[in-house]
């Protein structure tokens, strides 16, 4: 099975950090062919993965969502609008399932799922 696991968009409001979670999800997926791709080291974050989508074509796209907002109070960014446009353009360009997980996901996984019933499964703790 193709598996392609995205790190959540952070809008260039942060420096890019590696995908840790995912870089750990990675080994148990042995078996499948799996493919990581982090929007936040691209200049067109949104095309790229319709791209990575298009040329892998993956069964399962799982995304990765670390944070909700910032930390920074004195420049707070929602990040939650990026993952709306991550979930469209999965839904866009590929028939793949969505699954999203991560800790931002994990604290308002109740609201995520009733408000992008385009997610199939969520993952939270």
């Amino acid at each position: 099975m193709k598996i392609l696991l995205v790190q959540s968009y952070l809008g260039n409001a942060e420096s890019p950090v590696f995908p840790l979670g995912l870089a750990c999800l990675t080994p148990t997926l042995a078996g499948h062919e799996v493919r990581v791709f982090d929007p936040n080291t691209s200049t067109r974050p949104f095309e790229d993965l319709r791209k990575e989508l298009w040329d892998f074509q993956p069964q399962i796209v799982g995304i990765s969502v670390r944070n909700i907002d910032s930390t920074n109070k004195r420049k707070v960014v929602f990040y939650y609008p990026y993952l709306k446009d991550a979930v469209a353009a999965v839904k866009e360009t590929s028939a793949a399932k969505i699954v999203v997980g991560g800790s931002g996901f994990s604290m308002f996984a109740r609201e995520i799922l009733d408000d992008l019933p385009a997610i199939d499964f969520g993952l939270f703790l």
